[in-house]
């Protein structure tokens, strides 16, 4: 429910019979083609069933307003997103993270130049009032999980660090794979920029994890100088997950 008193997540039911299912996605595929070619604005539930080929009750049977069908819409590419950053996880305790983190990009963009009306929701759901709340859930949803790899490749990292740290990475990065994903071809040379500048801030996070804590000596150096040294970083597959 958003701070006006607005249930977005509501719906009628959802459909069971084979019939009914192909009645449910013709109003969602019409949804997010409108959205495409009209923006939010242009929008109505009386436009969704004209496209749809359906009646307005029948857009009503299943969903009480454009909101809830906006709301499915997000959950499903949601899933997507989840299920992408799980495998990043994942494949980042067991193989080079860098390589991991080029390939996740690179795989976020396509899908979004695969799916047009992905953007054009991504875009609704920022601007719209009674969804920005759902699409702000969702990036520290992200942020957590994104969390957690950071927590495995510096485990010197405090959980708020490491938060925070997340936070500010997928914030900036978004933004670029939006970009990267409108585009009618692929730019190797925005994608290339976009993935090296989140592994250079991901490489001072790790590095930085070993830094010696405030109010403690750091050892001496091998050649008998005092100072600080970083130490490398840990390989991925090392990690505990492994």
């Amino acid at each position: 429910m958003d701070r006006g008193g607005r249930d977005v997540s509501a719906r009628r039911r959802r459909p069971t019979q084979a019939r009914s299912r192909a009645t449910y996605e013709r109003i969602l595929a019409a949804t997010a083609a409108l959205l495409q070619e009209v923006g939010w604005d242009g929008v109505s539930t009386n436009a969704i069933a004209v496209k749809a080929g359906v009646t307005v009750p029948s857009v009503y049977a299943y969903f009480p307003d454009k909101y809830a069908i906006i709301h499915e819409l997000f959950e499903r590419q949601e899933q997507y997103r989840v299920e992408l950053l799980h495998e990043l996880v994942r494949r980042a305790s067991r193989e080079d993270w860098e390589d991991v983190l080029r390939s996740a990009l690179r795989a976020a963009a396509d899908l979004r130049r695969r799916d047009a009306g992905g953007l054009a929701l991504r875009t609704a759901m920022t601007a719209v009032p009674e969804l920005r709340r759902l699409d702000e859930q969702s990036s520290e949803r992200a942020a957590a999980q994104l969390a957690s790899l950071l927590a495995d490749l510096a485990p010197g990292l405090s959980s708020e660090q490491a938060r925070r740290s997340a936070r500010v990475l997928s914030y900036a990065v978004v933004p670029l794979l939006d970009h990267a994903g409108s585009q009618p071809e692929v730019d190797e040379a925005f994608l290339d920029a976009a993935a090296r500048m989140a592994i250079l801030y991901l490489r001072d996070i790790v590095h930085g994890a070993h830094d010696v804590p405030s109010g403690h000596a750091a050892p001496p150096a091998p050649d008998g100088h005092r100072g600080h040294q970083t130490p490398p970083v840990r390989p991925a597959h090392s990690s505990s997950r492994a």
